[in-house]
């Protein structure tokens, strides 16, 4: 993301960013509230248009593209209050982004094709649930979750279109400090085990600057630090303008 501004009225909420997030890495955003972190955010995923400023991913300009293109290149996130579909089970939560093809006359007359297809996709949902600890509950209703099990259903969910970046809105927020840390774990090992970039706006700093790799500190809408966790804690601007130092 390079020289990103966004305004919204006579508010400047994005001053001139750059962001480059690296391939397999945890990246972590964080700032105090109103810094433009969701911006940012709503600007990667396509939801929004910068008043400047591009994009790049992999070499190629997605500046311009629908959030729909962005999702077939592997660009995918989650979003703070969990966007599930809370009557379905949790299996069907999961397999909801499946683009299977029955539609097309002649596909639907060859029914093994299409059975097999759908046979490999329950399968793949099952892996990605066992991989999240949600496995025992694919039969439950996604409303009879916890609130940190249903971030970690959205997160499967986003998963099932095996993106190579995933963009992360507060996944801690309002999970209990034991499964807010299991998350973490959850996303290190995704990224080990899927090879998953992660670009994530978060507050709780005090479990997420452990398990990050790189941070950027945004201010008033633009970047006053960023670096491996250990030098952006110690950095005097973040102390002053998002510690209260």
């Amino acid at each position: 993301m390079e020289k990103l501004s966004k305004s919204f009225g006579g508010v400047r909420a994005l001053d001139n960013v750059t962001v480059e997030v690296d391939k397999h890495s945890l990246t972590l955003l964080i700032g105090p509230n109103g810094s433009g972190k969701t911006t940012l955010l709503n600007i990667a995923s396509g939801v929004l248009e910068p008043d400047a400023g591009r994009l790049l991913f992999r070499g190629e300009n997605i500046t311009k593209l629908p959030p729909h293109r962005r999702y077939e290149l592997g660009i995918t996130r989650t979003f703070q209050i969990p966007r599930l579909f809370y009557s379905l089970s949790v299996l069907e939560n999961v397999l909801i982004p499946w683009e299977s093809g029955v539609e097309n006359p002649i596909t639907i007359l060859t029914r093994g094709n299409w059975k097999k297809a759908e046979q490999a996709r329950i399968e793949k949902a099952f892996k990605l649930l066992e991989l999240l600890c949600l496995d025992r509950m694919w039969d439950s209703p996604a409303y009879e979750l916890s609130g940190g099990q249903m971030k970690l259903l959205e997160l499967a969910r986003a998963l099932m279109g095996d993106p190579s970046l995933l963009l992360l809105d507060e996944p801690l927020a309002g999970v209990n400090p034991s499964l807010a840390e299991g998350i973490m774990k959850h996303l290190v090992h995704l990224r080990n085990e899927l090879g998953v970039t992660f670009l994530m706006v978060e507050h709780r700093l005090d479990v997420a600057l452990r398990y990050a790799t790189h941070v950027y500190v945004l201010h008033h809408g633009r970047v006053i630090s960023e670096g491996p966790p250990d030098k952006v804690t110690k950095d005097p601007a973040v102390i002053e303008a998002y510690l209260g130092g």
